[in-house]
């Protein structure tokens, strides 16, 4: 245990300069949501001058805006973190390094952006709407923590069974249309409300886009944080057994073909053998 944290103590400025080398490759990922969430905001900023917008009205909008942008970067981050936690993990074990620091300095980056625009949204809501910039970077952070620990879950689903892009598109799209962004929860939330909370991207979703629109009314639902707590920590355990799933299966597949290469040993020198006493 000691080795390992000594060991990720001398490696974390490679992996830091990895990472950044890697957002620096793929800063297209990085500057086009970024541009399209302003654009964005800029339409409905001209629709709402244009229309003379009430603030009831507006604030509907911003709160689907808010939701849909924090959606996607949620997304997009997963997407973009698992790919790469395959790739990190074949060239890492070579070192003996964990992927899961450069996961986390990944994730860090894309909620930077994420807060960057957020702060930009609140600035831009009508005077009217109450935001809350503290809460808005408490709910950033549970998002970083959501993306970093599904990432791993994935990433390692993903050494052991290859792809899984199509269960991901899949899956996201499903998750688009139970999240508050199509629809607004109301004050008075149904059996069906409590149903959808069920999922963890509900609530960094709704969380986001109350903080900005709502202030710190998103906080006042208590129970929910634990339950978000809970679920954060049930997928950590799982994580961790996949670890150990993914770690025993590399090593079965090396005994097998450590013992497939004996036998073939053994079979070509008995043929040697065999044709050396067959010679005499």
């Amino acid at each position: 245990m000691i080795d390992k944290l000594i060991n990720y103590n001398k490696k974390i400025p490679n992996l830091i300069n990895s990472a950044l080398s890697y957002q620096k490759r793929q800063w297209k990922w990085l500057v086009v949501p970024f541009i399209c969430s302003l654009l964005l905001l800029l339409v409905l900023m001209v629709i709402f001058n244009i229309n003379n917008t009430e603030d009831l009205q507006q604030a509907r909008w911003f709160f689907r805006l808010s939701a849909f942008v924090t959606f996607g970067y949620v997304a997009v981050a997963i997407y973009l973190n698992y790919k790469r936690y395959v790739r990190v993990y074949y060239t890492g074990k070579m070192f003996n390094i964990s992927p899961i620091v450069e996961i986390i300095i990944n994730t860090i980056v894309w909620c930077i952006l994420l807060l960057i625009l957020l702060v930009i949204f609140i600035f831009s809501t009508p005077i009217n709407i109450e935001s809350s910039f503290i809460t808005t970077l408490y709910f950033v952070i549970m998002a970083g923590i959501l993306i970093s620990v599904i990432s791993i879950i994935m990433g390692l689903i993903t050494v052991l069974m290859f792809k899984l892009d199509t269960l991901f598109y899949i899956c996201t799209a499903i998750t688009f249309f139970i999240v508050p962004i199509i629809f607004i929860p109301t004050t008075k939330p149904s059996i069906l409300m409590h149903i959808l909370m069920l999922n963890p991207v509900f609530y960094v979703v709704e969380g986001v886009a109350q903080s900005v629109v709502f202030g710190a009314i998103s906080l006042n639902n208590v129970p929910y944080h634990f339950y978000f707590y809970f679920v954060i920590g049930i997928l950590c355990v799982l994580a961790y057994a996949l670890k150990r799933k993914v770690a025993h299966a590399k090593y079965n597949f090396r005994y097998k073909v450590e013992q497939n290469t004996k036998k073939e040993d053994v079979s070509s020198n008995d043929k040697v053998t065999t044709s050396e006493t067959s010679t005499d």
